[in-house]
């Protein structure tokens, strides 16, 4: 059952009046359309427990992207890379339409945006560009994705929190009108590739429906939701990852009626030119990034996840890395890791090693999360582990996303200390602090652990991990300026929303105790 705006689209304006209506399939069959949209269509069947597993992956997704201020742009930087070279490696679009598809992605933004503002805001769009918006909107061109409301509802809602409140309002109610309108600034940027390309091959001669589907299809298809809810429920974006691994083989090669597998060439050619330009960049990357004394290279001590998903420039410099499409991703790490091997950077075990998981985590819609991990135990387990277990798994293992410690669990020779004592120097002072009261308040000390004995760097991971996005970027904005109040030197403290401490570097100094 749904609930849908009853719309005149002879002068594209919907209602705000909702109407209930009832969608029944003769065909449900495995490959039919009512398959395709299982979760949209079907009661809730899954059992509570998996049930209340999605619910949190749904909320998790939703601080990583919708309330993330850093999501928007690196969100974008993808989507834009996506929708150039699937349209360029598709046999139906030409170069030249994929480079103007790539010159549209600003003016489709405002013209999104400006559709969004019901058309308060003064943003001087193309009337054209307008006009292709309202036919792709009304041949069905535009997704419901991660699990939101639909463009007008969603105009709506924020509309609503953001004038219902008086001057008065709680703070609850200021942060539900914050998050709302970091939806609302989100929105344009989804639609925009879309825009872009429906407008490209529209011009091409396609007929409006053929290039809504090509423009659904462009990146992901948020409307597929797949007939296996519970996977979908237990990993967080494995329906984008299944569709974008798909998409991505059928632009390689296809199977003839006799089952063989014929190559596409243009397919074939941007994967070789991903693969060059990742040699290219390992070695722009070493060139004007500094050596330490042993000389090692600073590229050599960045984790290979965040190498095998960015185009590194210089290490240490914000915006230096610049996030690359998943999946061609893949071809990016081959080139990349090879250059490592072929100057005699790392040994030929290590490389292919990096190369396979590197490919696997690119491909596998669960994602390994294991490139960095120290053993084969720990890679299939994190590949395993439900997206709301990892952070625990992550912390009994004691290794970090990428491969480090999360925690300091001795002292190197000296006496034995309260685990509230054990912290890197890159913890936050008010981790530190709490975990430090506690100890003292349970009858501990800094020489003696008391009845609650928590290490500080436990609460870091587990606020980045349970609490991602704009919760944990405000909580490292908040010790960022305890630490400046103190004194501190903040010359290697990473800047909230531009730099990750765990993307740059490991904490390679076990020794560096506060």
């Amino acid at each position: 059952a749904y609930e849908i705006y009853q719309c005149d689209w002879s002068s594209d304006v919907c209602s705000s009046d909702l109407i209930p209506v009832t969608m029944r399939f003769k065909n449900t069959e495995r490959g039919s359309f009512a398959d395709a949209i299982h979760g949209m269509v079907y009661p809730r069947d899954s059992k509570e427990w998996i049930n209340q597993i999605g619910w949190l992956n749904q909320k998790f997704g939703q601080m990583l992207t919708t309330w993330n201020p850093a999501w928007i742009t690196v969100n974008f930087t993808r989507d834009a890379q996506t929708m150039f070279f699937n349209a360029a490696s598709d046999g139906r679009i030409t170069k030249g339409q994929a480079v103007q598809m790539a010159k549209l992605l600003i003016p489709s933004a405002k013209v999104a945006l400006y559709m969004a503002g019901k058309g308060k805001l003064n943003l001087n769009v193309d009337p054209e560009l307008v006009r292709m918006y309202n036919e792709m909107h009304k041949h069905g061109g535009f997704t419901g994705f991660l699990n939101r409301h639909g463009l007008e509802q969603q105009v709506e809602k924020i509309a609503a929190a953001l004038g219902e409140h008086s001057g008065k309002e709680k703070a609850f109610d200021k942060l539900e009108s914050l998050l709302n309108f970091m939806e609302y600034a989100s929105l344009p940027m989804e639609i925009a590739p879309r825009l872009a390309a429906y407008k490209v091959v529209r011009e091409g001669g396609m007929t409006a429906d053929e290039a809504s589907v090509f423009a659904k299809e462009i990146t992901v298809n948020f409307n597929m939701r797949g007939a296996n809810r519970e996977l979908r429920q237990l990993f967080l974006f494995y329906n984008p990852a299944i569709q974008g691994t798909a998409k991505l083989l059928s632009l390689f090669g296809e199977f003839t009626p006799d089952y063989k597998i014929q190559l596409k060439s243009k397919g074939v050619k941007y994967a070789a030119a991903w693969i060059g330009f990742g040699m290219l960049m390992n070695m722009i990357a070493r060139a004007f990034s500094d050596d330490d004394k042993d000389g090692r290279n600073a590229l050599d001590k960045v984790p290979a996840y965040k190498r095998a998903t960015s185009a590194i420039f210089k290490v240490d410099q914000p915006g230096a890395a610049i996030p690359i499409p998943y999946g061609w991703n893949a071809f990016y790490a081959m080139g990349h890791f090879m250059y490592d091997y072929v100057n005699g950077f790392q040994s030929l075990g290590e490389t292919l090693k990096r190369i396979g998981i590197s490919s696997a985590e690119a491909f596998a819609p669960m994602g390994t999360a294991g490139l960095d991990s120290q053993t084969g135990f720990g890679r299939v387990l994190k590949g395993v582990t439900p997206t709301v277990g990892l952070p625990l798994v992550e912390l009994f293992a004691n290794e970090n996303r990428y491969g480090g410690p999360i925690r300091m669990s001795n002292n190197f020779g000296g006496p034995e200390l309260p685990d509230s004592q054990m912290a890197f120097r890159s913890v936050s002072p008010i981790s530190r602090g709490i975990t430090q009261t506690l100890n003292s308040l349970t009858f501990g000390n800094t020489a003696k652990a008391g009845w609650i004995d928590v290490n500080p760097s436990t609460i870091d991971h587990l606020i980045g991990g349970y609490l991602p996005g704009l919760f944990n970027e405000g909580y490292k904005a908040a010790s960022m300026g305890l630490r400046s109040a103190s004194g501190e030197e903040l010359k290697n403290t990473p800047m909230p929303l531009i730099e990750d401490r765990k993307s740059t570097r490991l904490n390679s100094s076990h020794t560096d105790i506060s």
